[in-house]
């Protein structure tokens, strides 16, 4: 594997890592990744009106056996109170009794820290590691192993995470959350018998798919399955809701 280094860039194999950007603006990592949605029919609303009304769908094992993993999400204003582990947080000893010192040191990791976003500390943590490989002549030995490993971890991790905010209402765009994503890392490959059904905008759009491909399950807008409105039952188990709407 080669890795290269040119200012804020890092090439590693087959992939770009901008040191400048972040990761979870997608911006980290120079990718073009192919993604589906593990949704119902019954909240393909939302999904329509943001990305178009047009779509395949393909049985979720095959989907699997093509490198499909769903995406990590991170919410942005999750807080995490485990601070990360850096070279300043060790303090030199200002006793020269070695008990003292450590007493000292174990005070000082017991203080308090501000939690900050999660978000934050991936975007640090995925620029430190890609900042410490060493390219070029230099990268020989277990340097070189370096390189490997981070390409492994940017490939099975890094490229998984989707980061959303989740201040935002479900139905606004940016709350990617609801999209309930997979994602093939590269390249995914399919026959017209992977294909389970194809959704279309119009009746016209049907007739014009089912002349071709007579086999397919086709399906409109005014098709698509709507959420089931059942009763819950009356008297249930102490601790259990009563009465009310259950949707399925």
């Amino acid at each position: 594997m080669k890795g290269y280094a040119n200012g804020s860039v890092r090439v590693i194999g087959e992939t770009i890592y901008n040191l400048g950007k972040s990761l979870c603006d997608e911006e980290f990592l120079n990718q073009r990744p192919v993604c589906f949605c593990d949704i119902p029919e019954s909240s393909f609303e939302r999904h329509i009106r943001h990305y178009g009304k047009y779509g395949l769908a393909f049985e979720k094992s095959f989907l699997i056996q093509q490198g499909a993993n769903p995406v990590f999400y991170i919410a942005a204003n999750s807080l995490s109170k485990r601070m990360r582990h850096r070279e300043t947080d060790y303090r030199p000893p200002t006793s020269e009794d070695p008990l003292e010192a450590v007493k000292a040191q174990f005070a000082a990791n017991r203080e308090p820290s501000r939690p900050r976003p999660r978000s934050e500390l991936l975007d640090e943590l995925a620029v430190d590691l890609a900042s410490r490989l060493r390219f070029g002549q230099n990268a020989v030995g277990e340097d070189r192993s370096d390189l490997h490993m981070f390409s492994d971890i940017g490939d099975l991790v890094l490229a998984y995470v989707k980061c959303f905010d989740d201040s935002l209402p479900p139905e606004d765009a940016k709350n990617y959350y609801m999209e309930r994503e997979w994602r093939v890392r590269a390249a995914a490959y399919f026959r017209r018998s992977d294909v389970k059904a194809v959704y279309v905008a119009t009746d016209d759009d049907k007739q014009t798919v089912l002349s071709k491909f007579p086999d397919v399950v086709v399906k409109t807008r005014t098709e698509l399955a709507e959420p089931k409105i059942t009763e819950k039952p009356r008297g249930c188990r102490p601790g259990k809701r009563t009465g009310g709407t259950n949707v399925q």
